[in-house]
């Protein structure tokens, strides 16, 4: 199937929506180069809700199924963007015994699969002394075309602390929005603020958020908004989980109080802030009143420094990124 792509990706309310939101922009992209796309995914702790993220997505309910479809169809290209693929090795090594013209594409890359792929992307700046094959740095960075517009339009605002947009996440699994919202409500600060409430939030979760909404009328609490585009125009910093929504944010030049959810996260999260004067990384295990306001005044000081304001996100990004990546994926 020579014109035909596959894609493998993870999603969960534990490891949120990153991969899939990234592989569907690629997915659109590709398809507009004449390729037939599929989106496989499995089973997950979510799979029970209607998910309409792409019109030829397919749920696969074990491994070795997709990897009959791959040797059956053979498709051209075979992307996975996985949250780990360590547990893959063996699939892949048995695609590789196959013979197959199909070229594996990884969004991971480690050594025990570095000869198990014909392409490994990474968009993210973290890596050092890699081989030719791998592409590496946040020029494959890929946004939404949503995105793209806002760039287009945002003029660089005055760094003014008015509004506020909270996001931590599909599923926000610690509950850390009702606790942002609590300490901003207590210490009595005046922010207008935009909450997310994410597609798989708990619905204990969103009773805590309405309820501190009622007492602080400041908030508007969106629920499940199909991206994030339509707010990032209206704040003047945000509030994140350690995801995607990261580079976003850089990308359009708003500072970013990042709260990892995870170790990883929390990781990766550190190396970017070294790389984005606008960004700046919760610096504790423990999210409570007295460390949240501390490192909030530090975050503060960081990105509102004089010294900052001349920062563009083209020292990052060109704008140019899924375009980037589909020539290097189809040459």
């Amino acid at each position: 199937m020579k014109k035909c792509i596959f894609i493998r990706c993870d999603f969960s309310r534990s490891i949120g929506f990153g991969h899939l939101s990234r592989m569907v922009v690629l997915a659109k992209a590709l398809e507009l180069k004449k390729f037939k796309v599929k989106i496989f995914y499995k089973t997950t702790d979510i799979s029970n809700i209607n998910l309409k993220f792409f019109e030829k997505s397919f749920e696969i309910k074990r491994e070795i199924d997709f990897l009959k479809l791959i040797i059956k169809d053979q498709p051209r290209f075979c992307i996975f963007d996985m949250y780990q693929i360590e547990g893959y090795e063996k699939f892949l090594k048995i695609i590789k015994k196959q013979k197959l013209s199909t070229k594996i594409i990884s969004y991971n890359y480690n050594e025990k699969i570095k000869k198990l792929c014909d392409l490994f992307i990474l968009p993210f700046p973290y890596y050092r002394n890699l081989p030719n094959n791998v592409l590496n740095g946040l020029k494959y960075q890929i946004f939404s075309e949503e995105i793209y517009k806002i760039k287009k339009i945002k003029k660089m605002q005055k760094l003014k602390i008015i509004s506020c947009l909270i996001t931590l996440g599909g599923s926000d699994p610690k509950n850390l929005t009702y606790k942002i919202l609590q300490f901003f409500y207590n210490i009595g600060l005046k922010y207008k603020i935009y909450v997310i409430i994410g597609p798989f939030f708990s619905q204990k979760n969103i009773r805590l958020v309405n309820s501190i909404s009622k007492k602080y009328k400041n908030i508007d609490v969106v629920y499940r908004p199909n991206g994030l585009a339509a707010f990032y125009h209206k704040v003047n910093f945000v509030i994140s989980s350690g995801g995607l929504t990261k580079f976003e944010v850089a990308y359009l030049e708003i500072p970013n109080f990042i709260i990892p959810n995870n170790k990883l996260e929390k990781e990766l999260s550190f190396k970017f802030s070294r790389s984005s004067k606008l960004s700046y990384v919760l610096n504790s295990n423990i999210l409570n009143k007295f460390n949240f306001i501390q490192n909030l005044n530090i975050f503060f000081k960081k990105v509102y420094n004089k010294k900052n304001t001349s920062f563009f996100s083209k020292n990052l990004f060109d704008s140019n990124e899924v375009n980037r990546v589909v020539k290097e994926i189809i040459k």
